[in-house]
Formats: C-alpha cells, structure tokens, sequence
C-alpha cells in the first residue's frame, strides 16, 4: 500500500484561471495589499517633490512628511487593514524616522500624548463603567424603567431609546447596546409567543399574541418589522444618548482637547447644552423608527391609553426579571454611591464662573479637573473590599465569641479584571489621534489645510460652511470609525474656523463632534450598530432606509441648534472669561455671546 499517493490523493485540489487567481489573492489578501500600496501611493503624492516653488506657500518639507502620516493613517483606520488601535501607535515611530525638520524634542512630544489628562479621565470612567457592570447597576436601571412601559411596541421602543441613551450617557455605547439586546430579545419574544408544536397551540398563541401587538394579523412579516424597529431603536439611542455628557463617547473628550474646552467647557456646561439636543433627537429618532418600519398610525397610537391587562401581562416580564436579581446586596450599594458621587463631583466642580468645588480658595487645589475625579473613584473601587468582614466579624459577634478574625474581602474591581476588560484598544486610539493632531500643529499641515478648505469655502456663507463641515464629517463617520473621524477632522476645522471671518471655532468644531456619533447607515458605522446587526434580524438596506433619513434630518437640527439659537454662546458665557483663554482669543473681548476685537 502506497500511503504517500493515498495522502497525496486525498487532498484537495484547486484550478485557477489567471482572473480567478488574481480575485481569489485579492480577497484574501487585501489587506496585505492596502498595508504595502497605501505608503507607497503617499510616498508618491507627498514624499516625492516636497519642495515647492512657490516663496509665500508655508508647504514645506514637514508639512510634506506630516501629511504622509496622516494619508497613511487615515487609510488604514478606513480601511481597517491593521487594527485602528495598532496604526494609532504610527506616530511614535513614524515621525522620528521622518526626522521632521525644527521639531526638537519629538519623541517625548508625541510620547506625552498618549497621557493626556483626556486619556485619564476616558479610562477612569472606563473604569466606573466595568463596576457598574461587574454588579449590575445598569440592569436593575434598565429593568425597573422598562417596567413601567407599556405593551406597544412603539411604546416599548421609546422605552428601549429613553433607557438607552441615559446609559450612554455614563458607561461606553457598546457596553450599553450589549446589555440591552438581549432584553429586546427577550421583550420581542413575549410579545410574540408563538408555538410551533401544533396548529392548535399555534391557533392559542395568535390569540393570546392578539392581546399584545395591537395589529389586525399575527403574521411573520409583521414580527420582523418590530424586531427591526426594536433593535434599531438601541442601537440608535446609545448613539444619540452618548452625546449628552463629555464621557459619553470619545469624540466628545476630542473635542475638548483639541479645542482646549477641558477648563473652559465643564461637565455640566456640556450637559446643559447637549441634553435637550439629545432628548430632541430622541424624539425625532422614535417617530422616524416607528414611522419607517410600523407605519405613521403607530405613532398616534402610542399615545392612547392602552388596556392595563396588556399592559400589565408585558410590565409583569420586567418585574419578574427584576424581582429575580434579588435585593441589592453591600457591593452593589456601594458602587452605586461612588457611581453618584462621580456625577456629582463632575456636575459640581464648576459652578458657574466662581463658584464649585474645584474652586474653594481655602482647599488650596491645584487645579483639578474631571480626570482627577475619575481616577479618584478608580483608585477607590480597586482599593474598597467588596465585603465588610472585619466591620462583621468586630460589631456582630466575631470578636465577642472569639472566633477567627476573618481575611480581607476582595476589592470591588479587581485590578486583573480591569486589566483584561478595559478597552485599551480605544485608550491607544485616542492617543493615536492627539499625537498626529499635535504634530499636524507642529508642523503648520492643519494650518494648510484650514487655509485650503476656507479657500474652498470663502464664496460661501459662514453658516453654509459649517453645514457642509458638519454633513461631510457625518458622511464620512458612516464608512469609518467616529473616533478616527474626530481626530482627522476637529483640528483641519478649528484652524479653518481661525482662517474665515463670521465663523468661531465653537460655532463649527461642536456641531461637527456630535455629527461624528450620527453614525446610522451600516452596519459597520459604530459598534452598537453592528452588535444590533449580529442578531440576524436586521439587513444592511434595513439601515440605510432609516438611518440615511435621520442622518439628513439630526444634521440639519444640530447645524441649526447650535448656529442660530442663543444656547451655544449662552454655555460658553457660563464659563465667563475662560472662554478667551479656551479658545485662544486673549486678544479679544467676549460680550452678549459675540467675539470682537479688542483694543
């Protein structure tokens, strides 16, 4: 017996044409492709002629090579062929091999980036965030609020959006949709309880279904628009939701970096001006859904007073839910109260243009900001035993009956748990981003940029210009991650906005940071997106139906929310004279909400 030519024969054998051997490498390693002709094609564009003939163009040789960089950078975290987190660690390497010419000290300018105080304050609430998780804050939350809705799937998806979006408001949009999935999973199974042993079940259920789906026929079509509309209602609320606070999504905690808004901007200046942008776009994202996918008569019907044993039959699902996690125990009060007490020390720190406790002259601070108290409640929650066992074992009985003083109980976080479960990856991204933006200063490319864009845009009105900045960044965070988005776009805009008159760097850098979470068209747009997606029920077209319309509506609100009514210039008045420093205009004078010259 030949067991070589058996091995041999067994084999799998594949022919290829010479097309279907180029499609077939292609697929297969596309990424490969992208990772070897992207630097080649900016070698071309950038790296080739860097020197120009022009004596009055400020495009010089680092300018050249910083522009390399970020063509490089952009098209790999486009294209996702090399993790974003690990092309976000181009800048530490690139631009010292690129010897940037007049940029002294490099690497420990680009290396200082990636612990910015923004970075800090990002994974403190990373942080509080796996606590919450960890102990099932957010559930009990979620339960007890969706509990109180009622049976309409309109009803329900309102619910669903409301809860949602307060989550996101605290803990990251993905750790939000990804506990909330399940529930409407669960939600839309109770509201269609079909039995498919038998056709005499399966005749009990339609009628039983009746009573929660107010829809003339129990049919699969039907259950499948309102399992869409459910899952789409999540996805999109902890997108919109992330919005409402500067921990909510990264491109926000961007946004105050590279605007220096981290001392002129607080944390409840934001939430006054961003929290009724959310709760408008909420409702405008609710009626598009329900209207996209359970027809315009379910809006109106929402707002009837529905049967209470309906109601009652799906709260019931809830309670009991709610009922079975039990009371809260010691670990579970406890980082509720440091919960709280991170909100209220953020709310807090500033009051106002005097007042806050990161003001009180007697404390002698030395200038504290959100970073310190997120990082403060992180110490705390890795340092505070989960259990009181000495308290236990000193006060009820222990010592009295001379029993064994008991071991220390575990922190509330462990520090292996956080190790293995924070998002490093977003941490380095976001690093990644404040390192290329800084050299993109450095070098005088934003300032090339900026001036190009406004040249584009000097025929056109400043409140045209930052419509299109806003719909551009919007369009372009669908295809791309919102956070590289963020990083590429803010510091092209803040030097676009110094470049045109009638246009301050507020009025266009804020709108186009909250377009960068209108990300609703593919599934590939934002995590909460694509975690919706993975249940099977959705289709990409599905997407592109309602959120392309949202998309086009949410961008026209925000432009007009923040250009033409008074609560922008009202937020940044809240915060009085920092405004000047925050924005870089010590030369001017800021009255009523406007910029003017100074003497």
């Amino acid at each position: 017996m030949n067991l070589g030519s058996e091995s041999g024969s067994s084999e799998k054998t594949f022919h290829y044409t010479k097309s279907s051997l180029v499609k077939t490498v292609l697929a297969k390693y596309q990424s490969v492709l992208v990772l070897v002709s992207v630097p080649i094609f900016g070698w071309l564009l950038f790296l080739r002629d860097m020197e120009t003939t022009d004596p009055e163009s400020i495009w010089d040789e680092s300018t050249a090579k910083c522009a390399f960089v970020l063509f490089v950078m952009a098209c790999y975290w486009s294209t996702q062929a090399v993790p974003l987190a690990v092309t976000s660690l181009l800048p530490i390497f690139a631009f010292p091999f690129l010897h940037i010419p007049n940029s002294e000290q490099i690497t420990k300018t680009i290396s200082n980036s990636y612990m910015d105080p923004i970075i800090f304050l990002f994974m403190g609430g990373l942080i509080v965030a796996l606590a919450i998780e960890e102990y099932n804050i957010h559930k009990r939350i979620a339960l007890f609020i969706l509990s109180k809705m009622g049976a309409k799937p309109a009803k329900l998806m309102f619910g669903f959006m409301t809860i949602t979006a307060l989550l996101s408001m605290w803990i990251s949009n993905t750790a939000t949709t990804a506990l909330m999935i399940p529930i409407v999973t669960a939600v839309h199974s109770q509201l269609f309880c079909s039995n498919d042993s038998n056709d005499d079940s399966e005749e009990s259920s339609k009628e039983e279904n009746d009573k929660f789906v107010k829809k003339g026929d129990f049919d699969e079509a039907y259950k499948s628009l309102v399992a869409k509309a459910l899952l789409l209602s999540v996805a999109y609320g902890a997108n919109i939701g992330g919005i409402g606070t500067t921990i909510g999504t990264p491109t926000n905690l961007i946004l105050l970096k590279q605007a220096n808004y981290e001392e002129t901007l607080g944390f409840t200046d934001w939430m006054l001006f961003a929290v009724p942008l959310v709760v408008v776009c909420l409702l405008i994202c609710w009626v598009i859904l329900v209207w996209s996918f359970l027809g315009l008569p379910a809006v109106k019907d929402a707002f009837k007073t529905a049967d209470k044993s309906e109601s009652s039959k799906i709260s019931s699902v809830f309670s009991s839910q709610l009922k079975d996690m039990g009371r809260m125990g010691y670990s579970e009060k406890l980082v509720s109260i440091y919960f709280v007490c991170t909100a209220i020390l953020w709310m807090t720190r500033k009051i106002g243009t005097k007042h806050g406790w990161g003001r009180v002259e007697s404390w002698e601070l030395s200038q504290p900001n959100d970073s310190t108290t997120a990082m403060l409640i992180a110490f705390l929650l890795m340092v505070t035993p989960n259990k009181p066992n000495f308290f236990n074992w000193f006060f009820k009985g222990g010592r009295k009956f001379e029993k064994e003083i008991p071991d220390l109980a575990p922190p509330l976080l462990s520090w292996k748990m956080v190790q293995k479960r924070l998002a490093w990856d977003v941490i380095i991204l976001l690093g990644g981003g404040f390192a290329l933006a800084k050299m993109c200063s450095e070098t005088g490319l934003s300032e090339v940029m900026g001036q190009t864009i406004g040249d584009w845009t000097k025929s056109t009105s400043p409140a045209l210009t930052v419509l299109i900045a806003t719909a551009g960044v919007s369009l372009t965070t669908g295809f791309t991650s919102n956070v590289s988005t963020a990083q590429i776009f803010l510091p092209i805009l803040h030097k676009l906005a110094n470049s045109r008159e009638g246009i301050n760097p507020e009025d266009i850098m804020i709108p186009s940071a909250i377009a960068c979470s209108f990300a609703f068209i593919l599934p590939i747009s934002t995590p909460p997106n694509a975690i919706a997606f993975s249940t099977g029920k959705l289709r990409t077209i599905d997407l592109i139906k309602a959120g392309g319309i949202l998309n086009i509506v949410l961008v026209v609100l925000t432009w007009a929310y923040t250009f033409y009514t008074p609560i922008l210039s009202s937020v940044f008045d809240f915060g009085g004279d920092a405004l000047k420093s925050g924005l870089g205009l010590e030369g001017f004078n800021v009255t009523d909400g406007n910029v003017t010259a100074g003497v």
